[in-house]
């Protein structure tokens, strides 16, 4: 994929890199909300969200399933029920801005899925919002990167110098693929889930696993990350980052993906306090694990 962002603001987004930013513009403040009322805030806002389709959803199944068909009658939608279906997955630990919190969020059977924020300034809103699981794709649109955008325009948030450029733009990348991720402590299994579908920026191959990975004993069975393409060794370099004008900058670092097996190159602008574009490239794919029997 190779996209050229055009600038507007609409809501979407996510983070996982901690940085310090500038405080900038800011919008009008409201009363802060506590971590114990914020999971409260962001229920709602998701019941608002997505129980108009929810029900619509709901009533067009029903409507279509002939009354022989053999299965048990379905209930009218019931939106006290359809609340407490709702699920906060977790918060995002660290967040890039100070005054933000980030809470993925989903519902059973995962029909709906969204990451929330919260911060001192406004109730929660959607960063990113899934309505359509059989449209769960992971390409990064313009949607995506306007909500980056949108979110930093309410937080006034600016980076001042090469590191913050580069924080930001890892931000927007691994968010994007890693939202989904969910860990549970203290479980092989999430282990094994990050281990295998957490994106990461490389400084090099090096920091690609190789070899064997045992995570369930009980069952013998054990992760084994495929060879490094020789094409590919010593091909990827650390994160690289140009400006050539104050505020401007051009960013550079590649990518890699467990789950798919590929490496991609990015190369991410950023000027007028904005994304203004996102190239990537595809520089391997290939089988990166196995699960075998040991």
């Amino acid at each position: 994929m190779s996209m050229s962002h055009r600038t507007s603001p609409v809501a979407l987004g996510l983070a996982v890199a901690a940085l310090a930013w500038a405080p900038g513009v800011r919008a009008q403040d409201v009363s802060p909300v506590t971590p114990a009322a914020e999971t409260q805030l962001v229920r709602q806002a998701a019941f608002t969200l997505w129980w108009p389709e929810y029900e619509r959803l709901m009533r067009q199944f029903i409507h279509n399933t002939p009354p022989d068909a053999g299965r048990i009658a379905l209930p009218d939608p019931n939106p006290d029920r359809f609340y407490w279906e709702i699920e906060i997955l977790g918060q995002v630990m660290h967040p890039p801005l100070g005054d933000v919190a980030l809470y993925s969020v989903s519902t059973e059977g995962e029909l709906f899925q969204a990451l929330f924020v919260v911060s001192r300034r406004d109730r929660a809103w959607p960063l990113i919002n899934r309505v359509d699981p059989a449209s769960f794709r992971q390409e990064m649109n313009n949607d995506y990167v306007d909500g980056v955008n949108a979110l930093l325009a309410r937080e006034g948030a600016v980076p001042d110098s090469a590191e913050e450029a580069l924080g930001l733009a890892r931000f927007v990348v691994e968010m994007f693929y890693n939202f989904d991720y969910r860990y549970v402590p203290s479980s092989v299994d999430s282990l094994t889930f990050a281990e295998l579908n957490l994106v990461r920026v490389l400084s090099s191959t090096d920091e690609i696993p190789q070899g064997l990975r045992r995570f369930d004993a009980e069952n013998a069975e054990a992760l084994l990350y495929g060879k490094i393409p020789e094409r590919v060794r010593g091909l990827v370099t650390p994160p690289r980052v140009e400006s050539s004008a104050p505020g401007d900058w051009l960013i550079s670092f590649y990518s890699w993906h467990p789950q798919v097996g590929e490496l991609k190159r990015w190369e991410v602008r950023f000027a007028g306090r904005q994304f203004v574009s996102l190239k990537d490239q595809t520089v391997e794919k290939w089988v990166s694990f196995t699960v075998e029997n040991f």
